[in-house]
């Protein structure tokens, strides 16, 4: 069957379909959970937290999530296997690299940045969310990757299995009666892992055929190509940040200052 034939392209849109419905309902009833065991001051915390991914995402991207879209379609569609996984494994190393790079950077100066959005007394908290920050880019590059390879049923199924996940976590805090903002961080941590890894299976079963060995590396021109690329859709999404309206952290500071 032809990759990207109307086959898969039908069979791919069912499975978004179905996985999304299930993950978008089990979001829902995870934040009624959430909402009322609680503490209001921790929730606006918890929420301003995840206000940090998308100033990581556009920081500290480089263009790369946009050139495996943009370069691994290609290459699969030619039947070039093995430029498709060096790809996955470049854009995935590197993603990590300028993350953890960019999260060291922001603890350093903690003392300085945090008490701009009212998180100083929430550095360790801070650091175990990193780890989430770090799965959640790396799953990120999978699903792109799985998309890619037409597999939306684990692509867009993870986000129901880290939904799900999420939700079983937040239904056994709240029946112990231990809704904190460290053990909620916790949870959506092991929700993540639980659906990078089984990302990582199908990744690992699906999308790395023989030919794909690790030793590759594409032609000179080609990874020029790429370089040229990628800077451009970095400056790209700078611009559109910049120009966009940014109303999260303003949203989770009020939240915190009504809970003050």
């Amino acid at each position: 069957m032809v990759l990207y034939g109307r086959g898969n392209a039908r069979q791919s849109l069912l499975d978004t379909v179905l996985f999304r419905a299930l993950s978008q309902v089990a979001t829902i009833l995870g934040y009624i959970v959430m909402v009322r065991a609680m503490a209001m001051e921790d929730f606006g915390v918890f929420n301003l937290l995840y206000a940090f991914i998308p100033v990581v995402s556009t920081v500290a991207s480089l263009g790369l999530e946009q050139t495996l879209r943009r370069y691994q379609p290609e290459y699969l569609k030619a039947g070039n296997a093995a430029a498709s996984s060096w790809l996955v494994r470049f854009v995935a190393s590197a993603r990590f690299g300028t993350n953890v790079l960019l999260l060291a950077l922001i603890l350093l100066a903690w003392n300085q940045l945090a008490p701009i959005v009212k998180l100083a007394p929430y550095r360790a908290e801070f650091m175990l969310f990193s780890v989430l920050i770090l799965l959640h880019f790396q799953s990120r590059i999978l699903q792109l990757s799985l998309a890619s390879h037409m597999l939306h049923r684990f692509s867009v199924g993870s986000m129901a299995v880290l939904a799900f996940a999420k939700l079983a976590g937040y239904g056994l805090l709240a029946l112990m009666h231990a809704f904190s903002l460290e053990n909620a961080i916790i949870v959506d941590t092991v929700g993540y892992a639980v659906s990078y890894l089984v990302m990582r299976v199908q990744h690992r079963k699906h999308c790395l055929p023989d030919e794909a060995l690790p030793g590759f590396r594409p032609e000179p021109e080609e990874r020029k190509r790429m370089i040229r690329y990628a800077p451009a859709k970095f400056q790209e999404r700078q611009l559109l940040h910049r120009r966009g309206d940014r109303p999260g952290i303003r949203r989770h500071l009020f939240v915190l200052h009504a809970a003050e």
